[in-house]
């Protein structure tokens, strides 16, 4: 699990598909190995008669840490979206406009100018990444 995410953070726009996939693999492989055991440590710390309640129980807080973490870093990238956009948009002068993130489906982003869907590609690459991805670069757009 700790080399998935650990490839996770190596994670860019130029990241290939089959390089993604490789990567969820090694984390999810990582991740459904630590949760059986974390669910057996569990279960052998109780008596036989709180068997149920420590299982149900551990399955419960991951799901609320589950929860509670989409929501933090949900927000911390709706927060940064729009400070890299207007990043981008800076950066590349012939870019005035974007459509709207509403619209952003990937049959759409297909139609778009390379130009502009660098932008986008780097402002959601940037917000994801937060202060450890450098700021948008012209020399990285196509």
């Amino acid at each position: 699990m700790t080399v998935g995410l650990g490839l996770f953070g190596t994670i860019g726009v130029a990241t290939s598909e089959l390089t993604l996939a490789f990567y969820m693999l090694i984390l999810g492989t990582g991740l459904g190995l630590v949760m059986q055991i974390l669910i057996t440590a569990v279960q052998n710390a109780v008596q036989h008669e709180d068997l149920g309640a420590a299982t149900a129980g551990a399955n419960f807080f991951r799901s609320i840490g589950g929860s509670f973490g989409t929501a933090v870093f949900g927000a911390l990238y709706v927060n940064a979206l729009p400070h890299q956009l207007a990043m981008g948009l800076r950066a590349n002068p012939s870019v005035t406009s974007l459509p709207s993130p509403l619209l952003w489906t990937p049959k759409n982003l297909r139609r778009l100018p390379s130009n502009e869907l660098s932008v986008i590609l780097h402002a959601v690459s940037g917000s994801i990444a937060g202060s450890t991805v450098t700021p948008y670069r012209l020399a990285c757009s196509p």
